[in-house]
């Protein structure tokens, strides 16, 4: 949390894109201090929109999995 190299958005509001990455991206180079600054990335989700779903799927995925270890 201190020193970030991707900050990933997602969800809902990367629907607005440049809109919002780019105001973020200004943000950081306005008030991060170097280097952090410097190599920090502020990207978009890969999943976009579907990002809130596809890691809750993982999850319960995740869960399924090591019950059925632990009762195998």
């Amino acid at each position: 949390i201190f020193n970030p190299q991707v900050v990933v958005i997602g969800g809902g509001v990367i629907g607005a894109g440049q809109q919002l990455l780019g105001p973020a991206r200004d943000e950081v180079a306005d008030r991060a201090l170097p280097p952090s600054r410097d190599d920090v990335r502020i990207v978009a989700a890969h999943f976009g929109v579907e990002a809130g779903m596809v890691g809750a799927a993982v999850l319960a995925l995740e869960s399924l999995a090591r019950r059925q270890e632990t009762e195998a």
